[in-house]
């Protein structure tokens, strides 16, 4: 376990689990919003019994913007305003991480993916094996032959987890790890707003990156390609080609102050944990930290 190094995407499981609990409307007895929290420390929990981690981090987005969104101010802009009952929930959230021992780690002007992605490669060349807990796909071009995804299995449901090898990618995805950030510059993500090349689908777009494995070698190749069509959207779309790489590509090179090597696991403060799950009504979770002998061993390596 010394050698294994859990890294998550802390926004990505906050909202997924503020969605997910967003029908069962959970308050406290101060009518605060607490299903996000429940969900998340749920997930959490489930985690730790099942993985048992001892070198962990939680990465978090921040409010500043990020070189993106000065790149290409359209970055994003088109999802919805973050949840005013989630943004109340989130500094439980991470209390919640404070007091179960886990790193968190957030850096202004960076993206979770970003510190994420710095941490795996630094601990990768180190010979550790990396588990990187998101459903974001972006993550599939930081795989490596030590870097791996651990997501939710949906066909046994929450609790279970699968692994994403390198060797998986190809078949997932339809590219190889290193070269889903050309097949993205050329699709787009409609999630992150990020424009890709219009008219360019992903049937279009994998065998060209079969073929010439990256943007600059497709540009480079202008000329052999022999249908009218796919070369003039390329032609037209060049720019937007070569932004949209520069947008969907994880930066490894955050400056984070404490390495990889900082990220153990620490004690729980039972006292405070017991006190926060009694606060917000989340009695459930508060017996299972209490009675749950495979947490406690767990938690005090």
């Amino acid at each position: 376990m010394e050698h294994k190094l859990y890294l998550i995407d802390g926004m990505s499981i906050a909202f997924r689990m503020y969605y997910a609990m967003a029908q069962n409307n959970l308050t406290n007895k101060n009518n605060e919003p607490t299903g996000a929290i429940f969900g998340f420390a749920n997930m959490i929990t489930t985690f730790l019994e099942k993985l048992t981690p001892v070198n962990i981090a939680v990465c978090f987005d921040c409010k500043a913007k990020t070189f993106r969104h000065k790149l290409y101010p359209e970055y994003k802009a088109n999802r919805t305003e973050f949840p005013d009952d989630l943004g109340v929930q989130l500094p439980y959230i991470k209390q919640f991480l404070d007091f179960i021992g886990i790193n968190r780690v957030e850096i202004p002007g960076y993206e979770a993916d970003d510190i994420i992605g710095t941490y795996s490669k630094d601990a990768s060349r180190s010979g550790m094996e990396i588990f990187c807990w998101t459903n974001d796909k972006d993550f599939y071009q930081i795989l490596d032959k030590n870097t791996n995804i651990i997501r939710n299995n949906k066909e046994k449901g929450n609790g279970n987890f699968e692994i994403i090898k390198l060797n998986d990618v190809k078949k997932i995805f339809g590219v190889e790890a290193d070269e889903v950030v050309d097949y993205l510059a050329l699709i787009g993500d409609s999630s992150d707003n990020i424009p890709g090349i219009k008219g360019i689908g992903k049937k279009t777009a994998i065998p060209l990156i079969e073929k010439y494995k990256t943007i600059e070698n497709i540009y480079e190749n202008i000329e052999k390609i022999d249908k009218p069509r796919i070369k003039k959207l390329l032609q037209e779309g060049k720019n937007n080609a070569f932004l949209s790489k520069t947008l969907v590509t994880i930066d490894k090179n955050v400056p984070i102050e404490n390495d990889y090597t900082t990220l153990k696991r620490k004690t729980v403060n039972y006292m405070d944990l017991d006190s926060f799950f009694s606060y917000l009504g989340l009695q459930q979770l508060r017996e299972r930290w209490l009675y749950n002998k495979n947490i406690q061993i767990l938690i005090i390596i």
